[in-house]
């Protein structure tokens, strides 16, 4: 699984704020993008502005639902299983 720069792979190691820590550095990086395009579009007259903002909605509403999950199910640490559950 690549991870943005900036956001390091978390294994057992991490401890048990390891996942949550790799999600909440994920999910800061990911809205910072999401914000700078956005704020962007309008300057350089992109055309499909809704599209595209729809395209970071869906991934980020995923990505919610399955921070949620983790916490629901207790995963804390992105070991092998939880590495294999994220990809399935």
């Amino acid at each position: 699984m690549a991870f943005p720069r900036g956001v390091q792979a978390l294994g057992t190691a991490a401890g048990p704020t390891g996942l949550a820590a790799a999600f909440t550095a994920f999910d800061e990086k990911a809205r910072v993008h999401c914000r700078r395009e956005e704020a962007f579009m309008p300057a350089i007259g992109y055309t499909r502005r809704a599209e595209h903002e729809e395209q970071h909605a869906i991934p980020m509403a995923k990505f919610d639902a399955m921070v949620n999950e983790c916490r629901a199910w207790g995963i804390q640490v992105f070991d092998d299983i939880g590495q294999e559950w994220v990809r399935d």
